[in-house]
């Protein structure tokens, strides 16, 4: 086979004049522009360059250079040389010229088109699951890309999407229906749109945003993915994710710092720099972003004021820094969760994380002054002298018992109906639970048995305040035994005696993430009047040393961390918004069951005034099929409690059998929650209700 360059030789061509293509798109320069005479036998000038990717030149232009070359040997005229350089580009922009170049263009497109147009089997030609048709009407149409696109494999683009010019979509990005990607965007690896998103021209996104449906980014919109990027240090192990909520909307030149939240219906004007969480529907401006109002669903101005949509006629509750709708057709339907803490916690979230922040930076992540701060918060709240932060709900009961001396032999008085750890923890200290019944009205110690089952063991007593509904413990004070109070779901509940927590020797609270005021893990408190029984807890809590390595008694590791802490600090000015959030529901919900009349349904009676509802508790008749039916309506509903403590194995040796505590066994059977949570609203309530009374009406 003949040697690369004799191939493109003309017969009778001599091979040593022959010139190579060009490397990396160089274009073949006179060999004196290199240093070097020209001559016919000079290797050096006759090897230099060639055309881009066409070969040796031909010979025609090889004479054409040496002329040129000759003309500008001393003596020579410019002007000829000028005069052909324009002679030549009058030639160039000749009509059959240019006719011929745009027909070659043509054809090169159409190559292109037929190169990149998606084969059956290809990702680009499977439909979207659940994609029907359009939803303006008709069916939904193939993708679109244009032929100067880019589109790696392992994309998903669904129907109707249009992929407009030189837009590049890497690998692994997941594009949904109907969107639209205007000129020169590019979507990183792994990067998911969902339906509807329209991303205007000279938008980047990049690995960790996430886009949902129907969201808008405008031009030039820029999103980051790593806080502090630096040339010479890689920093992909850093990046932070990005959520674009549903319908958001992001103006021109935008900055979105990675690694927030933008809310669902949020609008983020035009230069706006977004360093923080932005509110669903709220309106956000300036450097850094700063939120001066709020934005309905259809993109109208919406205030405290005036909280209807002009355009729509929705209505919102706007309540500080939190919006909200409270009827239209997305609210009614779509799922209801039995807690959405979402709602709760994102309007918080870049409060919190700045919280978090600090503690960090201050390296005091065990008690110090962020836990020392909340418990004089706390206690101030809630109105008792003494509040004691530690490590969850149940170490507050272990440590409130063991503040009474509760041992071997003794004796704790508690409900069969509860979570488990009111006598778990009884049992963990070597004492033994005794049992009351509960009152059917309000789920909680029935304090007219419990005279009979004291004794001269009994050391405490341990009334619940169940669902948020305070016990009644008027006639337990009478009878001369400590009561510490399970108010683990009922933070900031009072009665006519005064607040929960304080009404007993000890309090105990939870602050699961599911309570009325959640952690972001694991919390509890004790709380006294009691200065002896403060001091006492502060001690067990830290394995009984007090001063440091010098321990009197024996206590345990139940401290509350500093991060719990701040996260708490944030949380708290907001628990009376969010209690009367609760209340406020379940009014209508005592309104519309009512109004329904279901047979065998019964709301829950509201004995106390002082009701906070962690829990809006019915008991029903065929639970579990109602459970399930909700469920498939989408709607989320709990069981609390489906086995009663007396008959939990471990408690077997106790010796109670079925029917030793009827009306906690019935409870058992019966009871069901449903969502109540502060954002509910009474559009959402009226679906839970339709939906219980179908079920009842087959």
């Amino acid at each position: 086979m003949p040697a690369r360059d004799e191939r493109h030789l003309r017969p009778g061509a001599r091979p040593e004049a022959a010139r190579p293509r060009a490397r990396h798109g160089r274009r073949w320069r006179a060999p004196e522009l290199h240093g070097h005479r020209p001559g016919a036998g000079d290797a050096s000038g006759a090897e230099e360059g060639g055309a881009r990717g066409q070969g040796p030149r031909p010979r025609r232009a090889e004479r054409g250079v040496r002329r040129a070359v000759a003309r500008l040997r001393p003596g020579a005229r410019p002007r000829r040389v000028q005069g052909q350089r324009q002679r030549r580009r009058h030639r160039a922009r000749s009509p059959h010229r240019l006719q011929r170049r745009a027909h070659r263009r043509d054809a090169h497109a159409r190559d292109e088109a037929a190169r990149r147009a998606p084969r059956p089997g290809h990702p680009l030609h499977r439909r979207r699951p659940g994609a029907r048709g359009d939803p303006r009407g008709g069916r939904l149409s193939a993708p679109f890309v244009h032929p100067s696109a880019i589109v790696d494999e392992g994309v998903h683009l669904g129907e109707d999407t249009k992929i407009w010019h030189f837009v590049h979509v890497s690998v692994g990005a997941q594009i949904g229906a109907g969107c639209s990607l205007g000129q020169n965007v590019f979507v990183a690896p792994g990067v998911t749109l969902g339906d509807g998103v329209r991303v205007q021209n000279n938008v980047s996104i990049y690995e960790g945003v996430e886009i949902e449906d129907g969201a808008f980014l405008g031009p030039s919109c820029v999103f980051t993915n790593v806080l502090n990027p630096r040339s010479f240090v890689s920093r992909k192990h850093e990046y932070r994710k990005t959520r674009v909520g549903r319908g958001a909307s992001v103006g021109a030149n935008a900055v979105i710092v990675c690694g927030h939240d933008l809310g669902d219906y949020c609008f983020v004007g035009a230069g706006a720099v977004v360093t923080k969480d932005v509110a669903p529907y709220a309106l956000v401006v300036g450097n850094p972003a700063r939120r001066v109002g709020w934005m309905s669903r259809a993109g109208a101005r919406i205030s405290e004021a005036s909280p209807v949509c002009p355009e729509t006629g929705e209505r919102y509750r706007i309540e500080g820094e939190v919006c909200a709708r409270i009827d239209g057709p997305e609210v009614s339907d779509g799922p209801i969760p039995l807690l959405d803490l979402a709602a709760q916690n994102g309007p918080l979230r870049e409060e919190a994380m700045i919280a978090i922040r600090d503690v960090v930076r201050a390296d005091r992540f065990i008690m110090g002054p962020e836990v020392d701060a909340f418990e004089r918060e706390v206690a101030s709240h809630l109105g008792v002298k003494h509040a004691i932060g530690v490590s969850s709900g149940t170490d507050a009961l272990l440590v409130a018992l063991m503040a009474l001396d509760v041992g071997p032999g003794d004796e704790v008085i508690t409900t069969p109906f509860s979570f488990f750890a009111t006598a778990g923890v009884v049992h963990r200290l070597g004492a033994t639970p005794v049992f009351v019944d509960i009152d059917p009205r309000s789920f909680n110690l029935d304090a007219g048995q419990v005279a009979a089952k004291t004794s001269d063991a009994t050391k405490a007593i341990v009334p619940v305040h169940l669902f948020g509904q305070p016990a009644d413990l008027e006639p337990l004070r009478s009878l001369g035994v400590p009561i510490v109070e399970d108010a683990a779901q009922a933070i900031g509940a009072r009665t006519e005696a005064g607040p929960v927590g304080a009404l007993g020797a000890l309090g105990a609270f939870s602050f699961f993430p599911s309570k009325n005021l959640g952690a972001f893990g694991d919390a509890g408190l004790v709380t006294t009047e009691d200065d002896a029984l403060a001091e006492k807890v502060r001690r067990l809590r830290v394995h009984g040393g007090h001063p440091k390595y010098m321990h009197a008694i024996v206590g345990g590791n139940f401290r509350l961390d500093a991060i719990q802490a701040a996260v708490l600090r944030v949380k708290l000015p907001h628990l009376a918004r969010w209690q009367e959030g609760r209340v406020a529901n379940a009014a209508p919900y005592d309104a519309l069951f009512a109004e329904r009349a279901i047979p065998g349904l019964v709301p829950p009676p509201r004995v106390s005034e002082g009701h906070v509802y962690n829990q809006y508790t019915l008991r029903v008749r065929d639970r579990d099929g109602l459970a399930e039916a909700l469920a498939a309506e989408g709607i989320g509903s709990a069981v609390y409690y489906p086995r009663p403590l007396h008959l939990q194995e471990c408690f077997s040796q106790l010796g109670h059998a079925e029917g030793d505590f009827p009306e906690a066994e019935r409870a058992s059977r019966e009871v069901l929650s449903l969502p109540i949570f502060p954002e509910l609203g009474e559009v959402r309530q009226r679906r839970v209700v339709d939906a219980i009374a179908r079920f009842y009406e087959r």
